[in-house]
């Protein structure tokens, strides 16, 4: 996953914001979103960290898990577009 300027860990950390948003949004753990997504905490710790992200395969799992589209996953990030640039008035 990367920007049209390349950087890729930026738009890991932004994917692993959304996450962490959208999970304590739902009220639900770590553990549980695991569990759902059949991977460790620890995979979901470190997408949260922006350490590692999700399988793409798995990306429409987890938009449906966390109640979101596949574009409000990736993209939902306050002042951006769907290029990941800043919003222009």
């Amino acid at each position: 996953m990367y920007l049209k300027d390349g950087t890729k860990t930026e738009v890991i950390k932004l994917l692993g914001e959304v996450i962490r948003r959208r999970r304590m949004a739902m009220g639900i753990s770590q553990g549980r979103l695991a569990k759902l997504m059949n991977v460790t905490q620890g995979s979901v710790s470190q997408w949260e960290k922006g350490l590692t992200h999700p399988k793409v395969e798995s990306l429409p799992k987890l938009a449906f898990t966390l109640g979101v589209s596949i574009d409000e996953l990736i993209w939902k990030q306050k002042g951006k577009d769907e290029s990941g640039h800043k919003k222009t008035a």
